[in-house]
C-alpha cells in the first residue's frame, strides 16, 4: 500500500512537470568536484569531455525527447547561447537513453552552437544523479560544479544570466 501511494505521488509529480507547473530548483554546489569525467559522443561520433572545456563555463543539461519541460526549455538555452556568443561559455545537451536518431531531430540546437551528446545507456545521468529531467549543472572554468538546476528553467532570466556571467573568466 505504501509503495502504491509513493508511486501515485510520483505520478502526480510527473503530471505536474508535464503541465509546466514545476518550477526549477537551483542549488549552489560551491565548487564541488564533478562525479565523473563525462566523455560522451555526439551524433557525428566526436567525443566531448569535460576536460576539453576547461577554462570555460560549461552548462551540462540532461534531457530526453519524451520530456515536455526539456523541450520547452530548449528555446531559452538557444537564447542563452546567443546572448553569450563570443564568451568562454559552452552548452552540452546530454540526451539520456536514446540514440543518434533522436539527436538528428534536434539539429537546430547544434546550429545555435549547443553540443548534443548521447548517454545511450543512461550511466552518466545516473552517475551525475540526474533523476529528473531536465537537470542542469553549471560548471566553472576550473571544472568544479557550481550549481545544479532541477526542472525547467528560463535561461533568459536575468538571475540565470548573472549567475553564469559571474563565473566567466575575465580576459
Amino acid at each position: 500500500m505504501v509503495g502504491l501511494i509513493a508511486r501515485a505521488g510520483f505520478v502526480a509529480v510527473l503530471a505536474a512537470v508535464g503541465m509546466g507547473t514545476f518550477a526549477a530548483e537551483i542549488t549552489a554546489l560551491g565548487g564541488s568536484p564533478a562525479p565523473t569525467s563525462l566523455a560522451l559522443p555526439d551524433a557525428h561520433e566526436r567525443e566531448h569531455s569535460l576536460e576539453e572545456y576547461r577554462g570555460r563555463v560549461l552548462l551540462v543539461n540532461f534531457w530526453a525527447s519524451w520530456c515536455p519541460p526539456c523541450l520547452r526549455e530548449f528555446p531559452s538555452l538557444e537564447a542563452l547561447k546567443r546572448e553569450l556568443d563570443g564568451e568562454p561559455f559552452d552548452i552540452l545537451a546530454v540526451n539520456v537513453a536514446e540514440g543518434a536518431g533522436t539527436l538528428g531531430r534536434f539539429s537546430r540546437l547544434e546550429q545555435a552552437g549547443i553540443h548534443l551528446v548521447m548517454d545511450t545507456d543512461g550511466s552518466q545521468a545516473e552517475a551525475w544523479n540526474a533523476e529528473y529531467y531536465p537537470t542542469t549543472y553549471i560548471i566553472g572554468p576550473d571544472g568544479a560544479l557550481e550549481y545544479i538546476v532541477v526542472g525547467e528553467a528560463d535561461w533568459t532570466a536575468q538571475e540565470q544570466q548573472e549567475r553564469i556571467r559571474a563565473l566567466i573568466p575575465r580576459r
